[in-house]
């Protein structure tokens, strides 16, 4: 059984940034059937270049095998074959048409789940660039200059929808 939800405007940070449309599998969702793979589409295309999913199981370790593919607005990564019941984590990034990397977290679970407070969260900026989804020629996080870095911004995480 496939679970998908659908939603926009997940992640509005930047005005001509994609918004998250839908998750595959959807944040928070408890599948009976492992899932082969992993899906986050958006509202526009996605450049193939600077594109990934990575996916941790509860201990860190990674569990997307193989390599990401990016179609149009869908970016998705194979699982590894049958995974065991468990909570996973995904992280994501895309890039923005001018070159604005962007992306989000959220996790799912194969049977019952513990998860975290937060149903889905996204980021926006070369500087809040998360190690796991970090890309060659990304700037380095300890050349962040954090006296001028900007207050929090209250909306950079959204819960998921309760029903949809």
């Amino acid at each position: 059984m496939i679970t998908m939800v659908l939603w926009g405007g997940l992640s509005p940070v930047a005005a001509d940034e994609p918004d998250v449309i839908a998750l595959d599998p959807a944040a928070r969702a408890q599948t009976d059937v492992p899932p082969s793979r992993v899906t986050v589409a958006f509202t526009d295309n996605v450049k193939q270049d600077s594109a990934t999913i990575v996916v941790k199981n509860s201990a860190g370790a990674i569990v997307s095998g193989g390599s990401f593919v990016v179609e149009g607005n869908n970016i998705y990564v194979d699982l590894d074959y049958n995974l065991p019941r468990g909570t996973y984590s995904v992280q994501y990034r895309a890039t923005t048409v001018d070159g604005v990397p962007f992306g989000g977290s959220y996790q799912f679970a194969h049977g019952p789940g513990s998860f975290t407070d937060s149903a889905f969260s996204s980021w926006s900026g070369a500087t809040d660039i998360p190690d796991d989804v970090r890309l060659p020629g990304d700037p380095d996080p300890a050349d962040r200059d954090d006296s001028s870095s900007a207050a929090p911004d209250d909306d950079a995480t959204d819960p998921a929808p309760d029903d949809v």
